[in-house]
């Protein structure tokens, strides 16, 4: 398998061939004796169309060579053996053509051998390749003919006729495939553009030395329906999000911590992705719980998350509407990655917490259950 290849990836650009040194490379490349043979394009270059005169293998005149846009050469180069692939001529797990190996001068089945290779960019960047099929050389090469795959396509086998045919001219279709440059990790589109909750201070480009530019975390907290979160500062004991959510009794521990407050309802089947942006962090999740009236209104989010490693924890605040404060249960979870938990049901009233490092030894009891402890201390720890 090539860099990157055939993996879920955002495309930078379809990458286009760059034909150099007057598009025609004659078989100077060719090591060994006549009809033992290994004939290859000039080094970080790759077949993409074919010349002959007569109607044997001797008869390739030329190939046509050229490089990917952007690539500095081509590495991981082997000689694949065609052993029983008849048919077809084909590199394995999209490689390009660079060259073939003949052990003798006559017939197609002489081929015994296709140099495959992969791209090399600049700064490791990897990419990704797509099939696209096959181009048709159908009666290309009868006579005195050459054939190539056109400025997009790169090839990485041929398609001889299947009645046993020997010769050039049985050559009828040529397999390509299109190359993307992978964008930088948490970008997508073209140009690239980084993703939610991620921005970077200066557009991502290539170049010479590869991608200039990062993605780099800027939110926490996004939701698969809605997108980012925006981030609030918690200062105190009371909190109004921006989505109307209004919490009271907020624990001394969240105080200085970031608070996202999702909209007042959040939808059935919500994916929340939580990200520590590469540093330790530990996420709360309060979320409304008064059997029996929360029932059908939390989107099961409780149990998901405890069966999930996450822990309650003591001190949950309230929310309040028209003056009257609704229970809370809180749960925490420590991390340098990503968590996400998604909705079963709507949910309504969804607060989330991020403080930095870890949590600190408890100091009220733990709720994990129906009820919030009472008489809690609102200095104790989760």
């Amino acid at each position: 398998m090539s860099v990157a290849m055939f993996v879920a990836a955002s495309a930078f650009a379809q990458l286009q061939l760059h034909q150099e040194n007057g598009f025609w490379q004659s078989q100077v490349h060719c090591v060994g004796q006549s009809g033992n043979q290994q004939c290859t394009c000039p080094s970080g270059m790759s077949i993409v169309g074919v010349e002959r005169t007569m109607d044997n293998v001797d008869g390739i005149d030329y190939f046509k060579c050229a490089k990917a846009q952007h690539s500095i050469g081509t590495k991981n180069c082997q000689n694949f053996a065609l052993g029983n692939s008849y048919p077809w001529f084909r590199c394995p797990g999209g490689k390009v053509m660079t060259g073939v190996h003949t052990s003798c001068g006559q017939y197609l089945d002489c081929i015994d051998a296709l140099e495959c290779c992969d791209y090399d960019f600049p700064g490791d960047a990897t990419y990704t390749t797509t099939e696209v099929g096959n181009v048709d050389w159908w009666g290309c090469l009868d006579g005195n003919r050459k054939c190539d795959s056109g400025s997009q396509f790169f090839l990485s086998g041929f398609y001889r006729h299947p009645n046993g045919c020997g010769h050039l001219h049985c050559i009828e279709q040529a397999f390509a495939h299109t190359m993307e440059l992978d964008c930088p990790a948490h970008s997508s589109g073209y140009p690239c553009q980084c993703g939610p909750g991620y921005g970077s201070p200066a557009p991502l480009t290539f170049g010479a030395a590869g991608w200039s530019g990062s993605c780099v975390c800027t939110d926490s907290v996004s939701l698969s329906t809605t997108g980012i979160v925006t981030t609030e500062m918690i200062t105190g004991p009371t909190h109004t999000g921006a989505s109307g959510l209004e919490l009271a009794g907020i624990p001394a521990y969240l105080h200085g911590a970031s608070g996202y407050f999702p909209p007042l309802s959040v939808a059935d089947a919500t994916t929340v992705t939580m990200d520590c942006c590469g540093s330790e962090c530990t996420f709360f999740v309060a979320v409304y719980h008064c059997s029996p009236c929360s029932q059908g209104r939390n989107g099961k989010l409780i149990a998901e998350l405890l069966g999930n490693g996450w822990e309650g924890s003591s001190c949950a605040p309230n929310f309040v509407i028209d003056s009257r404060g609704y229970p809370m249960t809180i749960l925490h979870k420590t991390t340098t990655g990503t968590l996400t938990m998604t909705t079963d049901g709507a949910t309504d009233f969804l607060a989330i917490f991020k403080t930095s490092g870890g949590v600190a030894t408890p100091l009220c009891p733990k709720s994990q259950g129906p009820s919030i402890p009472t008489g809690c201390n609102t200095q104790c720890a989760p």
